[in-house]
């Protein structure tokens, strides 16, 4: 498999994840499932757990809510799994260009053993970038709800966060990884007053090739503590002119509830 082709692989085997996609190859374009966004398409897959319909054209909850510092109004609200305890850990989108999928979407990346190295669920993919690789759409970014984790210090998982999905975002069919910044978390306030750890990473892509990438990438993730553990919303994204905005970046990253 040449370079080209491994990284349009791994794009379309991660952007609709409705099963465990086991991509030790990793991912260099969004996580996504198969050819023509079909589980069963290209990509190192098996089937997970999950319904494998998208959530129609967006979650079934509408945030109207102005939370301080940003106004969330008309946003998608994704809701995650519930725990034990029934309670749902949730972000929000823009009203446009996101594909979110159903909350019980598996999605994980494998090392060559084909052991899961960091998992989650609640995709959606960013498709505002208006770009194709052979007739299949490729995400210009997405987002997605970690598997939640035992409690600790908040920066500390926020780090480890980013860098495992980090590593298979930034890694092509042929094992390749771009030349990664250092993960440094530090502590914020979300916009509900939650307070919460954010790391993020920048992923140089230049070494790659291929129709789509850019020459930076970015992986960014926020963690909370809640009473079944610490929660991780994962943000992944190209960067470039058609990408995410800054604003819609943090704003996202600000709207993770509990």
């Amino acid at each position: 498999m040449n370079e080209r082709g491994g990284l349009r692989q791994a794009a379309l085997a991660l952007a609709v994840v409705s099963v465990l996609t086991t991509l030790g190859a990793g991912i260099t374009a969004g996580v996504a499932a198969g050819q023509g966004d079909d589980p069963d398409g290209s990509g190192t897959l098996v089937r997970g757990k999950g319904d494998p319909t998208e959530s129609g054209t967006g979650p079934s909850e509408t945030s109207t809510t102005e939370d301080p510092g940003f106004d969330y109004t008309g946003w998608k609200v994704v809701n995650g799994m519930p725990g034990d305890s029934g309670e749902v850990a949730s972000y929000r989108l823009p009203p446009t260009s996101w594909k979110p999928f159903a909350s019980d979407y598996a999605v994980s990346f494998t090392d060559k053993s084909g052991k899961a190295y960091v998992s989650g669920h609640a995709l959606a993919n960013y498709y505002g970038n208006r770009c194709k690789d052979g007739g299949e759409r490729v995400p210009g970014g997405w987002t997605v709800l970690a598997d939640t984790v035992p409690s600790g210090d908040l920066k500390t998982i926020a780090e480890d966060a980013a860098r495992g999905w980090a590593r298979g975002y930034g890694t092509n069919a042929n094992g390749t990884t771009g030349t990664m910044t250092r993960a440094v978390a530090k502590e914020v306030t979300l916009d509900d007053g939650t307070t919460a750890a954010r790391a993020s990473i920048d992923i140089d892509m230049s070494i790659f090739s291929g129709v789509c990438l850019p020459t930076k990438a970015q992986v960014s993730v926020t963690t909370i503590d809640t009473s079944e553990g610490a929660k991780t919303l994962v943000q992944a994204r190209y960067v470039s002119a058609v990408g995410i905005t800054d604003t819609q970046w943090r704003a996202i990253g600000q709207s993770l509830e509990d």
